[in-house]
């Protein structure tokens, strides 16, 4: 038998088996081998705890849990998505034979490995020692990203899937993921396509569909995962990424549709049924949207820890809704649950905050507290020019201006609102169409969405021609004077890939980069979806990366 390396005599270990005996014999193996700190559990509850209070070495997951909800694979995917289970974690699955090929596939996307029931000793070894000496490989890969150095990171990367030096498949798939985040989109495209060409393993086909997103290439991005799902239904990451290409294309009844395939194959992840609720919400479907916002709330209560993957928004939907719906007790317990939250996690005060000032504004509205109301929409609506109002409070904003003009509520600065609004945030279909959405009910503040969308696209329009014709500098002054006025993400886009087009031919002025690269540093949030279709804290398809 192959002995482990010593130092895993400081290691510690999760054994996660709802078999007795399959789970004891896994702890006398890690004995045997000399883990000293292993603690075994049959509940996968019980696991959720464990991961969310401490970090283990290595993890021995079993897939099946008869009678429990969810798999082990589930398990694992939901501790990953809240970032509860870095790269530094050893993941063995245990299976049996007939659920082989399915978590085998699942280990090697994820950087894992597999064993396969009845297990040996030796066979444990074997996992753990490829899993050592893997990471050992990729040392210098863990190493440089740790540094924070992504660059050099990615090129090590590079290097190794060039030369097919061992484990070059796993370094493949890390230099990809760092290159989207570089946003060097098309060399990640490229480097998913080449992996395609080996092995059509699934999470480089997910790689490239990401990719393509980010392209702008939603239909052909859309078109790749109906496939992947087709011949696969059960990889619910490309029904997440799927609803992503819909929603960046407007296409949100659609979006809502695969978002609904996700649930029902993980009808116990609290951020897909958040993602379900603030869809239909949006669309209208409040019935739908109570449902599955309610059972989200459920299931963040009755799990330990779980409002790390529990979203604040969730309640200000329930609390929008209660208004709608003249219940007052119901926005009442909104609000108050919002403030226990504030007691649990002190982090993004400033968008609490925000959240709290808006469901404080309904309720002075809904109590005939005109002042209250007032009040609390203004003190929502003194942040609006801040970095940290998103997307996500643009809409909030909307439909709190939307019910207070219901309401016969008309303040001098609405009009102004509504324009900053859409001069920051109409900078695509899909955000404008959430806008439009939020204040359905208020024509005219609707249509000021409408018309400042296509007077953005207009300006995206102009400043493309003055680069086409080789005035790159006019382009650039253009979207800048702009950007600034606005904090309009996409313009900034723009403006840095009519930058980089140019920047080799032509000796810009370096105040209009040093203007750019301030923007896009402090000023412009780049995600353009709200958190709630960010699927927590990772993205569908990201792999975590922590040394």
């Amino acid at each position: 038998m192959a002995l482990i390396d010593s130092d895993l005599g400081r290691a510690s270990a999760l054994v996660i088996d709802p078999h007795t005996g399959s789970r004891n014999a896994l702890v006398r193996m890690l004995q045997t081998l000399n883990i000293p700190d292993i603690t075994a559990t049959s509940l996968l509850s019980d696991a959720r705890r464990l991961l969310r209070t401490r970090r283990y070495d290595i993890l021995l997951c079993d897939y099946h849990f008869e009678g429990q909800r969810g798999s082990g694979q589930q398990l694992i995917e939901e501790m990953r998505q809240a970032n509860l289970l870095p790269l530094s974690t050893s993941v063995v699955m245990v299976t049996a034979e007939n659920s082989y090929h399915r978590v085998a596939e699942a280990a090697e996307s994820a950087l894992d490995s597999y064993l396969l029931k009845p297990h040996r000793l030796a066979d444990l070894s074997e996992r753990l020692i490829l899993i050592r000496l893997r990471k050992e490989a990729l040392a210098d890969i863990f190493q440089a990203i740790g540094q924070r150095d992504l660059e050099r990171a990615a090129q090590l990367c590079v290097e190794r899937f060039h030369a097919r030096k061992a484990y070059w498949l796993y370094a493949a798939r890390i230099g990809a993921e760092l290159m989207l985040r570089l946003r060097r989109h098309t060399e990640a495209q490229e480097m998913f396509s080449a992996v395609c060409e080996h092995q059509a393993v699934p999470w480089a086909r997910m790689g490239v569909a990401r990719a393509q997103i980010e392209q702008g290439q939603h239909r052909r991005a859309a078109e790749q995962l109906h496939q992947l799902t087709a011949e696969q239904p059960e990889c619910v990451d490309a029904f997440d990424i799927l609803a992503r290409a819909q929603l960046e294309a407007g296409q949100l009844p659609l979006a809502l549709d695969t978002c609904h395939k996700a649930v029902e194959l993980t009808p116990q992840s609290i951020p897909r049924l958040q993602k379900v609720g603030s869809l239909a919400f949006y669309l209208g479907q409040h019935e739908l949207a109570r449902q599955t916002l309610r059972k989200a709330q459920q299931l963040s209560a009755l799990s330990d820890g779980g409002g790390k993957l529990f979203d604040t928004q969730t309640l200000v939907l329930q609390g929008l809704m209660s208004f709608d719906a003249a219940q007052p007790a119901a926005l009442q317990q909104a609000h108050k649950a919002l403030m226990e939250v504030f007691d649990d996690d002190p982090d993004d005060l400033g968008r609490r905050l925000r959240q709290s000032h808006l469901l404080l504004a309904l309720t002075g509205l809904q109590a005939r507290d005109t002042r209250q109301a007032i009040e609390s929409a203004r003190l929502y609506m003194a942040d609006q020019m801040l970095a940290d109002f998103d997307l996500e409070a643009g809409c909030n904003a909307a439909s709190l201006m939307t019910r207070l003009l219901n309401h016969g509520v008309c303040l001098p600065e609405q009009r102004d609102w509504a324009t900053r609004l859409a001069q920051r945030f109409c900078h695509s279909q899909t955000s404008t169409t959430l806008l439009e959405l939020a204040s359905a009910a208020q024509p005219e503040l609707r249509d000021v969405f409408t018309a400042q969308h296509r007077d953005t696209r207009q300006m995206a329009e102009q400043a493309l021609s003055h680069s086409l014709a080789g005035q790159a500098q006019q382009a650039l002054e253009l979207l800048l004077n702009r950007a600034r006025e606005t904090l309009n993400v996409r313009l900034v886009e723009l403006a840095d890939a009519i930058y980089q087009r140019h920047a080799t031919a032509l000796a810009l002025p370096g105040t209009l980069i040093e203007r750019l690269r301030e923007l896009q540093a402090a000023r412009c949030p780049t995600d353009t979806l709200p958190p709630l279709f960010r699927h927590g804290k990772r993205m569908p398809g990201e792999l975590r990366l922590r040394a």
